[in-house]
């Protein structure tokens, strides 16, 4: 059994079905191997969260690098 923790950067690849996440498929078939446990963390949640409702960064952090 395999237990592995996905980089957020690999999940928004197999959400899109680009080419990166055809490759990766070709090579480890994660989806496919019944033996295989695919672990994604409370902050790749949060990222991803974070990316699709437009806000990478909140607007106190935007602010607070301007204190000139």
């Amino acid at each position: 059994m395999r237990k592995l923790l996905l980089d957020t950067s690999v999940i928004l690849h197999y959400m899109r079905g680009d080419s990166t996440f055809q490759k990766i498929e070709e090579e480890h078939n994660l989806l496919t191997d019944p033996s295989c446990i695919i672990l994604i963390s409370a902050i790749s949640i949060g990222e991803i969260e974070g990316f699709f409702s437009g806000e990478v960064m909140g607007q106190s952090k935007l602010t607070a690098g301007n204190i000139f």
